[in-house]
């Protein structure tokens, strides 16, 4: 009866923790992080996903430089499953489209498949940390090529005219 109760405890927190709801997500191929699908889900999402050209890193062996002040946020590290550029969710309606600013670990994985991936991987990074960041490029939605790390659209300005 104990074996019991422990497996069912075991098997109800991996289905807490693969059932939950995280801050980036990424498809991976062959256990590894594809840019090409990640990308692919944004486009396909109806302004919903927001790609960050931002790399984040997977937990390296000096998570201590995490706390050095002097330490570029570039160089921490951010418990990524692996180092790489990865999806957000809009926060509320922009451009037309609406969504909470949280991905289920079943909508990743579905969107990945989708795309020719054979799953997605999510992750939230720590609190310290800006989810939203986009990197020295700006971010994108499928209804905007350029967008700031909300999903707003950025004008292009046209010296030009």
């Amino acid at each position: 009866m104990v074996k019991l109760i422990s497996a069912l405890s075991v098997l109800a927190l991996a289905t807490s923790v693969t059932a939950g709801k995280y801050r980036l997500c990424a498809c991976f191929k062959d256990g590894k992080l594809d840019e090409t699908s990640t990308k692919d889900v944004v486009k396909h999402a109806d302004g919903k996903y927001i790609y960050s050209f931002f790399t984040w890193k997977a937990d390296g062996e000096t998570p201590a430089d995490n706390q050095n002040p002097k330490t570029p946020a570039d160089k921490k590290t951010h418990g990524a499953p692996a180092d790489g550029s990865y999806w957000h969710a809009i926060m509320g309606t922009i451009n037309g489209s609406d969504d909470d600013g949280w991905i289920g670990a079943k909508e990743a994985a579905r969107a990945c498949v989708a795309e020719k991936a054979t799953e997605g991987v999510c992750f939230t990074p720590p609190v310290d940390f800006n989810w939203r960041d986009c990197g020295k490029k700006d971010c994108f939605t499928s209804k905007a090529e350029r967008t700031d790390d909300a999903g707003n659209p950025i004008k292009l300005s046209n010296p030009s005219k």
